[in-house]
């Protein structure tokens, strides 16, 4: 099986792959098993060094990484670089941080000596999304190896070569070879990864529907599993506020990354009295974003990261248009039909 990266503005193939074998699999995770054994006997401290020099690879290639992530899923580029520096940011903290975070914690029971202490588990695996291709990898893989683990990352596929890049960071920052591993696999190689329970632990950043049935398999196999299947809490605005700065904001919060980001502002609540006012307001701070090529510095939205789900948003136009609501289209290019 192929696994293809294709530019969503351009509809151009980027990279194409072959997908690991489960048998390719089975003997990756076994040498990040055998990594596991040096790694989690180094001390914390020594540990969170190498992370420190993880930030320095991605400073350095900062421009490289973000133009893969805009050429991958689409995000302006502007948008691809913060998630880098994002991540800079992230490795710097955990570096800093990460040995006074897991030192014992001294507990007073009475007793002559009671601490919590803090255990690798060994081989995390890693299912992320491809929203944030690099930063949801980061914020997954950095902590957990800082304790002592081990890592070995699914990602979404069509963002391979934001995976295959992350790996290479990793290794140009010098950590040991299996102590971070991309996976070039498919949903059901994931699937019967957890069945032959070759993994300590799972971490999946994604839909509803595939948290329910990766939280089944881990369930069934005994392993620890974080789920983190979305946000979309509401943006309210109250008539106190300061109605430009709040419609600034949520136009920000609904339009960044395409509104592909489970921490948008999807449902707007306002309050009756400054509702028009609002609305006036963000109308006028939407009509000012561009729409465009993500390789355009200028450019404040992309295209949505996969062909289908424009065909997905146009369904959900023609039944809003059903159900009484009349869409406002702003911009060149509007489509009448919706």
């Amino acid at each position: 099986m192929k696994i293809k990266s294709i530019n969503p503005y351009t509809e151009e193939v980027n990279w194409t792959y072959d997908a690991f074998s489960i048998g390719e699999c089975r003997t990756q995770i076994k040498n990040s098993r055998a990594a596991f054994s040096g790694w989690s006997s180094l001390p914390a401290e020594e540990r969170a060094k190498y992370f420190t020099r993880v930030g320095e690879v991605l400073r350095q290639n900062a421009e490289t990484y973000a133009r893969i992530i805009t050429k991958e899923m689409g995000k302006p580029i502007r948008q691809s670089r913060d998630e880098v520096q994002k991540c800079v940011r992230l490795c710097d903290y955990y570096a800093e941080n990460a040995a006074g975070l897991l030192k014992d914690e001294v507990v007073d029971v009475g007793l002559e000596k009671s601490y919590v202490t803090f255990e690798p588990l060994g081989v995390i695996f890693g299912i992320m999304p491809w929203n944030f291709p690099f930063w949801q990898v980061f914020r997954f893989a950095v902590p957990s190896m800082c304790a002592g683990n081990v890592c070995i990352l699914k990602h979404a596929s069509n963002v391979p070569r934001s995976a295959l890049e992350i790996e290479k960071a990793f290794l140009e920052a010098g950590l040991p070879d299996h102590v971070f591993k991309t996976l070039l696999i498919d949903s059901k190689a994931a699937m019967e990864i957890l069945k032959e329970e070759l993994v300590d632990g799972v971490s999946l950043t994604g839909s509803i529907g595939a948290g329910s049935e990766i939280g089944e398999l881990a369930g069934g196999i005994i392993r620890p599993v974080v789920l983190e299947l979305g946000g979309s809490d509401p943006f309210i605005v109250l008539e106190d506020a300061d109605i430009d700065r709040a419609a600034q904001a949520a136009v920000k919060s609904r339009f960044l990354n395409a509104g592909q980001s489970c921490v948008a502002a999807k449902r707007i609540i306002v309050v009756e009295d400054v509702v028009v006012d609002f609305i006036e307001s963000f109308e006028l701070h939407m009509q000012e974003l561009k729409i465009g090529d993500p390789m355009d510095e200028e450019t404040d939205i992309g295209p949505l990261a996969k062909k289908e789900f424009v065909d997905n948003l146009e369904k959900l136009l023609k039944d809003a248009r059903k159900k009484g609501v009349e869409p406002q289209s702003y911009g060149e290019k509007q489509d009448k039909g919706l």
